[in-house]
């Protein structure tokens, strides 16, 4: 007798029907609900038992810290408030695939129809459409869902579904953040006696852990490792100008590990066990832990290998592992025997978002990203998608990286403690609605292994035609009273004035080399006319009060260390607001 029962497409129990009529009645629901009112969302005016009505989530310090502390410790844009406060954002923001949530816009299928589960195709498409600030609101909505039977006409041990989801995400001024579609292949798997376990709560899945076990990094691996660290691009606050990238061109790679999940406060959930194995999920709280109140999170708590390596002293403190052979805080060693988590796809695209992000800078904006892994599980006979979707590698020759020939061929999935590397390689540029864009397919390994996750991010970048003007300028005002230092900084869209604090520029007009703007510098409002030549900027300012006119010479010095002057200028550091103010 086979193990498993064998499926045919459409073929059900009069049990599996009923069930299947259920859920097929919730997706109906949604699927015919119709559009909803936005403000009626953002206001809580919606029926609770409104069809796709998902959650509403606080941005909190919490939040924000737990996704880009997973992957990218060093950007400051996500937690130093003087740094951003003259960025294009004039804030921190959250990490910007935040919003981009595994699972958040469809269903798994109903686990009454299965003793084992078996995922492969995870696929994700988002527009990320705004940037998201410590204190805003998301609500989540579901737009709709699918299910077709792709079991093989012939017969198969796996009932496949092909699964889909699409939603949006707004914030509390209404505003579209973020819009995702969503795809996965389920094969489910019944035992031919008919034996009905609990309900399972970890996939049927390759031996992972033999099929890559934990690779023990030698002293010539870590010449090799910081030798990657040392030629990494942090493009930062300098433009990458859409003219100064070509296709063809290749990311600087990206070098993070060991993995290690990074947990800011109670967790979400109890870690596995030391077998791997996650708890039963009907055991678990209905929701995630509640914040708890006046409690301050420490960023320097929570620092990664490579920062913790980065300073001699707490480097002296650490303790090279005997297991893989990296340097630890000593309660953060790994346990022998333990059986290593895998790393979730997000987590890994969240790792390769540091080098995409780091390669576009403060000035570049990603406004979509997809990716996909496992597309077929190695040694599962599960069906392929009906309409063999195209690789997101696809345009990326083979030189570029060896691991990507057939690579579909030999998956694996990556682990606890691997060394991950992301490449990218960019495929597109093209101009929409007077906007400038780059496609790039990127792709993340082990280091010491294989390719796992595959995707594809499509970048806004500024064109050199129109922003040129983008730096910082040391500028003298003089006055009939006196002179002052001021810096002004330009962004492709707005810009600041740092004297007694920080100001925007509002209605910033630039056309060619000339400029307009209002804003602070000092009481009162100012008015200010002037052009660029070259590197320098001349113009007039005009009090709203004062009959004179005062005048402006500056400099553009991309060398300015702009978070230490924000912090001056606030009163914050040594020698308060800049003399004469």
């Amino acid at each position: 007798m086979e193990k498993y029962k064998t499926f045919y497409p459409g073929v059900y129990t009069e049990a599996e029907k009923a069930v299947l009529a259920a859920y097929k009645a919730q997706k109906d629901a949604l699927n015919n609900r119709g559009e909803i009112s936005v403000d009626d969302l953002i206001h809580g005016r919606l029926p609770k038992d409104t069809p796709g009505l998902g959650r509403a989530e606080v941005v909190s310090q919490k939040t924000m810290m737990s996704n880009y502390l997973q992957a990218d410790q060093n950007n400051p844009l996500y937690f130093d408030r003087n740094y951003a406060a003259v960025s294009p954002y004039g804030d921190i923001i959250a990490f910007p695939i935040m919003v981009a949530h595994d699972g958040a816009f469809f269903d798994a299928m109903p686990y009454e129809l299965r003793d084992t589960l078996t995922i492969s195709g995870l696929t994700h498409d988002f527009d990320i459409l705004g940037p998201v600030y410590e204190g805003d609101t998301l609500y989540y909505i579901t737009d709709e869902q699918t299910y077709t039977d792709i079991t093989p006409a012939g017969g198969s041990e796996f009932r496949t579904f092909d699964i889909t989801g699409k939603g949006r995400v707004y914030n509390q001024k209404g505003e579209l953040v973020c819009r995702g579609r969503s795809r996965v292949k389920e094969s489910l798997r019944i035992l031919s006696e008919g034996s009905a376990p609990k309900k399972m709560v970890n996939q049927d899945c390759p031996d992972w852990w033999s099929m890559a076990p934990v690779h023990y990094v030698t002293d010539g691996d870590w010449e090799r490792i910081r030798d990657y660290w040392s030629k990494e691009l942090v493009q930062g606050d300098k433009p990458l100008y859409w003219e100064d990238v070509k296709v063809g061109d290749q990311l600087t790679p990206g070098v993070d590990g060991p993995f290690m999940q990074v947990q800011v406060g109670a967790p979400m959930m109890p870690p596995p066990d030391d077998d791997g194995n996650l708890p039963d999920l009907d055991a678990l709280p209905p929701g995630p832990p509640p914040e708890q109140e006046g409690v301050e999170y420490r960023r320097e708590d929570y620092l990664n290998s490579r920062n913790l390596m980065s300073d001699p002293e707490t480097f002296a403190q650490l303790v090279r592992s005997d297991i893989d052979g990296c340097w630890y805080r000593p309660e953060d060693l790994p346990k022998a025997g333990r059986k290593r988590s895998i790393i979730m796809n997000f987590h890994a695209r969240d790792t390769a978002f540091r080098t995409i992000s780091n390669w576009y800078g403060d000035h570049g904006r990603i406004t979509n990203i997809k990716w996909r892994i496992m597309r077929k599980t190695p040694g599962y006979d599960t069906p392929e998608y009906p309409d063999d979707p195209r690789s997101f590698v696809a345009d990326v020759p083979v030189a570029a990286d060896p691991n990507l020939d057939h690579w579909y061929d030999h998956q694996q999935h990556g682990l606890q403690y691997d060394w991950l590397i992301t490449r990218g390689y960019v495929t597109r540029k093209y101009v929409k609605n007077g906007e400038h864009y780059v496609t790039l397919q990127w792709w993340i390994s082990r280091l010491f292994g294989r390719v796992y996750e595959e995707g594809e991010a499509t970048v806004r970048l500024p064109s050199r035609d129109d922003n040129a003007h983008i730096g910082r300028y040391a500028a003298r005002v003089t006055t009939p009273r006196g002179e002052n230092d001021v810096t002004f900084v330009f962004n492709e869209k707005n810009g600041f004035i740092v004297s007694m604090g920080v100001s925007p520029m509002k209605n910033l007009k630039i056309r060619g080399d000339s400029f307009s703007f209002d804003g602070n510098m000092g009481p009162g409002l100012w008015h200010f006319t002037g052009s660029f030549d070259g590197d320098r900027l001349k113009a007039e300012a005009r009090h709203d009060e004062l009959p004179d006119v005062s005048t402006v010479d500056g400099i553009r010095d991309d060398s300015l260390d702009i978070a230490a002057i924000v912090k001056k200028a606030s009163g914050e550091g040594p020698g308060g607001p800049p003399p004469g103010s």
